[in-house]
């Protein structure tokens, strides 16, 4: 019998202005990440087959402004 894959959440950092968030969640063997401004979520990345510390230096990125929002789709750019 084979049990589910179950998704948890792993780690959450914000923004020093608390605009942006990022969330960090472990599903099976990898990770995803949601990406939110101003409690929006604005995009997820797939890491999957990615180490957490991967994962963790892509939310950081985003919260620092090193990843940056599109402003015209809302979508995340250079990800």
């Amino acid at each position: 019998m084979k049990i589910a894959n179950k998704e948890h959440e792993v780690k959450t950092v914000y923004s020093n202005d608390e605009l942006r968030r990022a969330t960090i969640i472990s599903y099976g063997d990898g990770f995803y990440i949601d990406f939110y401004y101003n409690d929006v979520l604005i995009d997820s990345y797939n890491a999957y087959g990615q180490s957490l510390k991967y994962s963790e230096d892509m939310a950081n990125s985003f919260i620092d402004g090193i990843i940056g929002i599109d402003r015209k789709t809302w979508r995340i750019n250079g990800i």
